[in-house]
């Protein structure tokens, strides 16, 4: 990915592609530990090799860290040249051993530093030089030759499918914010269009007999307040219309809101499981954990960046017990609890219901465990 896009993309990808830089970072470095062989038979041959295998170890490192986590930027050409080149001029000394590990490192750090649309090529002219230099140079069998280019073969195929990764992990995030977008749209266009409903014709009926009145004003009183009245009357009702659609808007379920929570973790990348019996609930009890479910999981994908979800419901003795457990960022807290406005309006939903709320970190999982009464009504605070 060019420079001037990775400018362009969301924070969410952002975040992401950083993610997997970094993960390419570590594996890169990491197989530094290949070197360990033709260090260890330096000593047989030349001292100065140690000098040569540090400038070549400094220089695979800058490159790669200097292509991570914008990979592919073509950030460090000249490191890379003069890399290859302390690579190669170690070549005569440490022979075959050291060509095939030489082919690994540079090819790394070939498709690393490098656009993508020069692969093609650079995996071909690697290819052939390395092969001439084998059979040319070190006239080594046919055998080592196959392996050298199966090696080649290998890494470029392993880079390849990085790469890949990456892409359909990206592809994977901008579809779901897509879908998120498409869905707010589709609710508000819903929401509109009941409204719509609702108010177009009572307003044009106000609208009317308002024109109507003030033009009665003067020639028939009584007609232009029998009118007016009658402006009021269904002002009332559109009122009265819209509060209820707008209370029905903000009825929430519990089994609703455990399924869109599910749906919502799922669309994010984390595992979910649900358990328990989700009905048969008092009214007060029934939204107050439909609330609990929907606040765990807003924050579970804003700010936990969890793997797995459990959200489980039991009853015992009387009580309605609700916990939804994630492996998150706040499984590894310690110290007093997290707060936040989310969280001090749940406590107090949960307060006036008679229950008690407890979040925080247990036994490796972060957990939100509410404990609600069945059937004791809820309680009205002055």
């Amino acid at each position: 990915m060019s420079a001037a896009a990775e400018a362009k993309v969301s924070p969410g990808r952002e975040f992401w592609l950083r993610r997997r830089g970094i993960q390419v970072r570590l594996f890169a470095l990491s197989c530094l530990a290949f070197l360990a062989f033709p260090l260890s038979v330096v000593h047989d041959r030349n001292q100065a090799l140690y000098v040569g295998l540090a400038l070549f170890v400094l220089g695979y490192a800058r490159v790669v860290i200097r292509n991570t986590p914008q990979l592919h930027t073509n950030r460090a050409p000249v490191t890379v040249a003069v890399t290859l080149i302390c690579g190669l001029a170690m070549v005569p000394q440490l022979r075959y051993d050291w060509l095939s590990g030489l082919a690994f490192f540079s090819l790394v750090m070939l498709l690393i530093n490098c656009p993508l649309r020069w692969w093609p090529a650079l995996v071909v002219g690697h290819t052939v030089v390395f092969v001439a230099i084998a059979v040319g140079l070190l006239r080594v069998s046919a055998d080592s030759v196959v392996i050298l280019i199966l090696l080649i073969a290998i890494t470029s195929g392993v880079q390849v499918a990085i790469y890949n990764q990456i892409d359909t992990s990206m592809q994977l995030l901008q579809a779901r914010a897509e879908l998120t977008q498409l869905a707010v749209a589709r609710e508000r266009l819903r929401i509109a269009r009941d409204l719509h409903d609702i108010l177009g014709q009572r307003l044009s009926a106000v609208t009317l007999k308002a024109d109507l009145a003030a033009r009665m004003v003067d020639s028939a009183p009584d007609r232009a307040v029998t009118e007016m009245a009658e402006v009021a009357e269904v002002a009332r009702d559109a009122l009265a219309e819209v509060r209820a659609a707008v209370s029905g808007y903000r009825k929430v379920s519990l089994a609703v809101e455990a399924q869109s929570a599910e749906a919502l973790l799922q669309a994010s990348g984390v595992v979910v499981s649900v358990r328990g019996t989700l009905d048969d609930l008092p009214e007060p009890i029934e939204e107050c954990a439909a609330w609990l479910i929907r606040e765990a999981a807003t924050n579970i994908v804003r700010h936990a960046r969890a793997r797995r979800c459990a959200i489980a419901v039991t009853r015992r003795e009387g009580r309605f017990i609700l916990e939804v457990h994630d492996d998150g960022v706040g499984a590894g807290l310690t110290g007093a609890p997290p707060s936040g406005t989310g969280l001090t309006g749940l406590a107090e939903r949960v307060e006036l219901v008679g229950g008690d709320l407890c979040v925080g970190p247990r036994d490796g999982w972060f957990v939100l465990r509410a404990e609600l009464p069945q059937t004791v009504a809820p309680m009205v605070k002055g």
